[in-house]
């Protein structure tokens, strides 16, 4: 697996794809209560052959402390950067 972070203003995540393969079906990873990136996520659907943003949308210092009021342009920007990857 290949991986990257992504840290752009309240754009937080992580950016993995196969070792090897490309381009891959993307998928946008979130996390659930417990916020922050879930990277758990992105390691189970990496080695199905995904390539996977694992987006913070909560619960990190670049993103709002708690689970309100989370913008929702913030997953369609995280979209269109993951849709923009060579990769992808």
């Amino acid at each position: 697996m290949i991986a990257k972070s992504l840290r752009d203003g309240d754009l937080v995540g992580t950016f993995g794809i196969p070792e090897g393969k490309g381009p891959c079906p993307g998928v946008l990873a979130l996390g659930g209560g417990e916020g922050g990136i879930p990277e758990y996520l992105l390691q189970l659907l990496v080695l199905e052959g995904f390539a996977c943003l694992a987006l913070a949308y909560f619960a990190t210092p670049d993103t709002q402390p708690a689970l309100i009021e989370v913008p929702l342009v913030r997953v369609e920007r995280g979209l269109r950067w993951m849709l923009a990857q060579p990769e992808v």
